[in-house]
């Protein structure tokens, strides 16, 4: 998915994919009366018993049940699962925890006695049939169906059941249908307003005569009309000329009004709610099958997809793979894979995630789903075969063709005309998504994303459907250029290219940077677009780095390598930018972090338009109902504005920011509940939000003076005006919170590159003493072209580090290859001037050796979303270097949960070590007590503690970090044989630092040491021998079991062979 196929599209990529299985159940006729009568029944009885768990179960009841549908899901179906993935397992099988809840409930609920069921059921059956008018015409159906109805008086049933059809029987129900309405018009009136209070009753008479005071009458009359349409049948519209005429008699002042309503308005509303009552219960149906499919293949499905990823893992190593499982129902819905599940998923994206990715690759994966474009009610019915024959079958174009299918027998993958409502909601969270994706090392095409978005909310007119990339897709002529015939902004360049390459048209990623790149004038974003889609593309790969001109390509190339030296040429006119796409691809440090910076700036100013825009979107609703509301008593139009100007400024204050808190967090402060993690991070926010909303709630009571106003009426109309964040409350809050602290590099902690495309492993890394800084400057022997060829190049400069921290960054930024075919070397360059560091003993070969340790210590990271979301913070791993800056200088490589690293260093000189012999002078030869009885010191482990504490990451010690090191043994003058050198010092190491345990590094005790450290060296290569010993043991007696089945089964091949010689002779 994604870029395959396109221009984007890498030898390399990671493997992502979505396995989208289609759970919707299906029909081998077109529904009858009879289904729909069924799926009336389903909707009730899910209805109820909903009503039961959530209104009339005590809370703790609740929990129980779902605590033990979670114990049942975790009985049944952890086997082979992550010990993570069984802490959220109600959350990796959705479909199935929901089927095991609803079966918990439904036992629970027939226990109740018969009394109390036929209560729920006779609320619930009226509830259901008033959204549902066309079943009055099966009254005695359902009284079948439900025996305790049959008491009921037809009369008063359908008065209850059906109120928009009573309401056309006579004058008298009309009107108290009427008052009705307009009883519950004002307090949803109320409501929406955030006032709290309740509306004074009134009775029937009054409300009326109160409405012929009104100078809304006519408004509220046509409201009255509309519901009436939508909870009546088509058959009962012809009614409504007579129902014209008997409110207009009622309220001859409206009269005028009335009579140039036409007849056919309502006709539409009750299509439509026929419409919409007909695809719910359709899609209520559809959904209680699918989720009891889900119950038996989600577990079963996500083991096979993990089998496939460990396969495809282990037959490509160097590649990350990514399957994610994905239910259709879910899917179309926008309910994608959280972050609680998988660190590559969230709840961000919803919908627009169908848009960007999963409905573009329909065309990929060869399924085709019903149309996009067809509509909503359409493509529900058309799944339950409404529509058949043959005017509803598609065919491949050719009329003679029998390759014809019915419109059901096509997946339903969803429509893509998603509400702008909607998408105002996810902006900010998708923006806090792609900002925890800056931290992972893909900030271009983060910043890609986020472009997109902003574009789609700032560009497209606000009375216009989003743009689609899936239309686009389909399309692409529809692309505003094309469509405006635009002019300048590369819009020639872009055109050429797609007249060359015309496979350019089918990449969703040409696609939406072409639309974008066309709609931003800022020449800044411009140029810092194509620079991000250049890294994309990899565009690297095709630039010879001594010229910077693009490679000679042969004609019979693939189109994908043309197409990208001819982007090269059109995009990168100036020398001055090829040498900033070259510098940046060679890994130079003055080159990246100018990118960095620039692109992180970029980043924060696109978000920062798109939150000032939500704002403003809140702040205008809020103004507009405050001046509606307290505007009642301004006579006159100077007052009006008087007021405008003053609530303006107050109103700004208040939506400086889009809140993406969890506001009941301020119900538990206030009743000094305690706090978890994550509500602790959002505790201040919300706290200081909620002052300054009362802080100008009571500046705006004290100026409008009115008595009848209340300060927590305000409040609720600012808060209520706030536009929606949408997404998981938990993604959101984390995402901001390490959003924050992480977008910029810490101290100490490791540069990495900002875009995965740079990490290509370099044939060489040449290490050269810098005498002013007194630091190892790392040049690499850089490809002449950007590709993983090990062709060799020009040594060229990348950055100035110590010797343990350029190495780590070497390994940790993907410079070094480890393989034998993309095998690294080093080349330490003899020291011009004699220094403490340059004077320490260490060669080319520690430097690989010393990366290969690093490189097997810490193994690929994967981030927790369980830890995240919990806000949990610790020291996953430490490796501690010895005497490799310098003699007696100690450097830790720490790791924390989150995967990022750290090099921290502290020196043991000064520790005061007073030596039985003469110490050497300088930095070899050294007894290896000169070092070791300084590390043993409780003051070493202080010094330890102490740089460790200054990252500020918390040593868990229910969680011990994983401990290991490496020491230089060139400093030191070892009585043993060389090749044994390194396993006498780690004897001696391990020792001293056990990795774990009450003497580990972390701990402040020191083991006790009565042994010599000689004695400590020598007994560690005797239990290296042994381990050989024992292993070559091993191996031999494996070699002769092999043998011994060996010569059974060619003995078995023999007697086989001879018996049906002789059979054959026989």
């Amino acid at each position: 998915i994604g870029s395959l196929g396109g221009i984007g599209h890498k030898f390399d990529s990671d493997m992502d994919a979505q396995v989208i299985v289609n759970t919707d159940p299906g029909f081998d006729q077109g529904w009858t009366d009879g289904d729909f009568l069924l799926a009336l029944m389903l909707l009730i009885q899910k209805q109820a018993r909903k009503h039961y768990f959530s209104d009339l179960l005590k809370n703790e009841n609740r929990k129980n049940l779902e605590s033990s549908a979670k114990e049942e899901l975790q009985a049944n179906y952890s086997e082979g699962l992550s010990q993570e993935e069984i802490q959220v397992l109600h959350a990796v099988f959705p479909g199935t925890y929901h089927y095991l809840l609803e079966r918990k409930i439904d036992n629970q609920f027939n226990s109740l006695p018969e009394d109390q069921r036929i209560d729920i059921y006779h609320q619930t059956i009226l509830s259901c049939l008033r959204e549902h008018p066309e079943f009055s015409q099966f009254i005695s159906e359902i009284k079948q169906v439900y025996p305790f109805l049959m008491d009921s008086n037809p009369a008063e049933l359908i008065a209850e059941c059906f109120p928009g059809i009573a309401a056309l029987g006579s004058k008298e129900a009309l009107l108290k249908e009427l008052s009705v309405h307009v009883q519950k018009r004002n307090k949803k009136h109320l409501k929406s307003e955030g006032s709290t209070g309740e509306s004074s009753q009134h009775t029937n008479n009054e409300i009326l005569e109160n409405l012929k005071q009104s100078l809304e009458q006519a408004h509220v009359i046509e409201e009255f009309l509309d519901w009436v349409a939508s909870h009546c049948t088509k058959k009962d519209i012809n009614n409504f000329p007579q129902l014209l005429k008997m409110l207009c008699e009622e309220f001859p002042s409206s009269a005028k009004d009335l009579e140039v309503i036409q007849i056919k308005d309502f006709e539409n509303h009750s299509k439509k709610a026929l419409l919409d009552s007909s695809c719910a219960l359709i899609t209520n149906h559809r959904n209680i099958f699918s989720q009891q499919l889900e119950s038996q293949t989600e577990y079963n499905l996500l083991i096979k997809i993990q089998k496939v990823e460990e396969y495809l893992t282990e037959k490509y190593p160097d590649t990350e793979v990514h399957y994610f499982l994905n239910i259709l129902r879910r899917m179309r819905s926008g309910d994608h894979t959280p972050f609680l599940v998988s660190p590559e998923g969230s709840q961000a994206y919803s919908l627009m995630l169908n848009d960007f990715l999963l409905n573009p690759a329909t065309m990929i994966a060869g399924m085709t789903p019903l149309p996009f474009g067809l509509p909503h009610h359409f493509r529900i019915l058309a799944k339950a075969g409404i529509f058949e024959g043959e005017d509803w079958e598609f065919d491949d174009g050719d009329q003679n063709s029998e390759n014809k299918k019915a419109l059901k027998d096509f997946p339903d993958w969803g429509h893509i005309n998603i509400p702008r409502s909607f998408f105002l909601k996810h902006v900010i969270p998708i923006f806090l998504r792609e900002s925890e994706k800056v931290s992972h090392r893909n900030l271009p095409k983060a910043l890609l994303n986020c472009w997109w978005v902003e574009m789609l909310l700032l560009q497209d007119p606000p009375d216009q459907e989003l743009t689609s990339l899936t239309k686009l897709l389909f399309h692409p002529e529809n692309r505003r250029f094309v469509v405006e015939q635009s002019e300048g902004g590369f819009v020639e360049e872009i055109l050429t290219l797609e007249k060359e390459y015309p496979e350019l048209c089918l990449d969703p990623w040409w696609l939406k940077f072409s639309e974008m790149l066309t709609r931003f004038k800022d020449p800044l974003i411009q140029t810092e677009m194509i620079f991000c889609f250049a890294q994309h593309m990899r565009l690297q790969s095709i630039i010879e780095f001594e010229t910077t001109e693009p490679l000679f390509v042969e004609k019979e190339a693939a189109w994908r390598r043309k197409a990208m030296v001819d982007f090269y040429k059109a995009f990168f006119p100036e020398e001055k930018q090829k040498k900033l796409l070259v510098g940046f691809a060679q890994g130079r440090d003055d080159v990246a972090n100018y990118i960095e910076k620039q692109l992180k700036t970029l980043f924060v100013q696109s978000m920062k338009r798109v939150e000032r825009h939500v704002c403003n979107e809140g702040r205008s609703k809020s103004l507009n109902r405050l001046l509606h509301h307290l505007g009642h008593t301004k006579k006159t139009e100077d007052n009006h504005q008087q007021l405008q100007q003053f609530l303006e400024p107050l109103l700004d204050s208040v939506f400086q920011r889009v809140p993406i808190e969890d506001r009941r967090v301020l119900n538990k402060l206030r009743n000094k509940i305690p706090l978890n993690a994550l509500e602790k991070i959002q505790a201040r926010s919300i706290y200081l939000d909620h002052q300054n909303l009362k802080k100008v709630s009571e500046q705006i009571l004290e100026h409008a003076q009115q008595d009848k106003t209340k300060l927590h009426f305000l409040e609720n109309v600012i808060l209520k005006s706030r536009v929606q964040v949408a997404g998981d409350v938990l993604e959101n809050v984390i995402f901001k919170y390490h959003f924050e602290r992480n977008f910029e590099k810490k101290t100490h902690q490791i540069q990495l590159p900002i875009s995965k495309s740079l990490s290509i492993p370099r044939p060489s890394v040449i290490i050269r003493h810098q005498p002013k800084s007194d630091l190892w400057k790392f040049l690499a022997m850089v490809p002449r072209t950007g590709t993983k060829q090990a062709s060799r190049g020009n040594a060229l400069e990348m950055f100035e580090a110590n010797m343990t921290e350029g190495i780590a960054r070497c390994v940790f930024s993907g410079y070094i290859g480890f393989t034998t075919r993309e095998m690294t070397s080093f080349q330490k360059e003899a020291a011009r001037m004699a220094t403490p560091v340059t004077n320490n003993p260490f060669a080319s070969d520690d430097a690989l050796n010393l990366a290969q340790s690093i490189q097997a210590f810490f193994q690929p990271h994967s981030l927790s979303p369980s830890e995240v979301l919990q806000n949990l913070h610790y020291v996953r791993e430490i490796f501690m270097v010895c005497n490799v800056n310098r003699f007696m200088n100690i450097a830790l490589i720490i790791r924390d949960n989150l995967g990022k690293i750290f090099v921290i260093d502290y020196d043991l000189s000064v520790i005061p070590y007073k030596s039985r012999n003469n110490e050497v002078i300088g930095e070899e030869h050294q007894p290896p007590e000169v070092f070791f009885n300084r590390l043993k010191t409780s003051k070493a482990r202080e010094f330890f503690l102490k740089e460790v504490g200054k990252l500020k990451i918390p040593l868990d010690l229910k969680r011990p970090p994983h401990f290991g090191f490496w020491i230089n043994t060139r400093n030191f003058k070892i009585p043993v044989n060389s090749k044994y050198h390194r396993i006498y010092l780690e004897g001696i190491m391990q020792s001293i630092l056990p990795v774990e345990g009450k003497f580990a590094p972390w701990s402040p005790y020191s083991p006790k040491i009565e042994k010599t450290f000689d004695e400590i060296g020598k007994k560690a290569i005797e239990q290296h021998h042994e381990r050989l010993e024992q292993e070559r043991k091993r191996r031999e007696k494996e070699l002769q079991r092999v043998q011994r089945d060996s010569r059974k089964y060619l003995d078995k091949v023999l007697k086989e062979r001879a018996a049906r010689i002789k059979e054959l002779e026989g």
